[in-house]
């Protein structure tokens, strides 16, 4: 295998930078994990081409796991302004139904 620029070595990867995160459990917890793709790894990652992307991926040995939430979370489009719209709505009638039950009502989740 060729090996990448030092541009594509410089930037750890994050299932190095934290081996325990579990890529499919959603986004990063806040603190050291957040603070990472904040600080450095987002605008690292947007700026590469993407064959940059598929050689950092194959330098530092990605899983298909990594590869499939690096897609989702950069690559896949936001939710339009209807589907938003929609969210929007059936939240506001959820907390509507909820305000007449008292606090236990709060309690459950939508």
């Amino acid at each position: 295998m060729t090996l990448p620029s030092d541009k594509l070595m410089a930037t750890l990867p994050p299932w190095r930078a934290f081996p325990d995160f579990d890529p499919r459990g959603g986004a990063p917890r806040q603190g050291a994990e957040e603070q990472f793709f904040l600080d450095g790894f987002d605008a690292f990652w947007l700026g590469l081409s993407t064959a940059e992307r598929s050689t950092y991926l194959d330098y530092w040995d990605a899983s298909p796991a990594w590869r499939d939430a690096l897609v989702q979370y950069y690559d896949t489009p936001p939710a339009s302004p209807a589907d938003v719209r929609e969210s929007e709505t059936l939240f506001a009638e959820r907390r509507a139904a909820r305000a007449t039950e008292g606090w236990w009502g709060r309690l459950r989740r939508p």
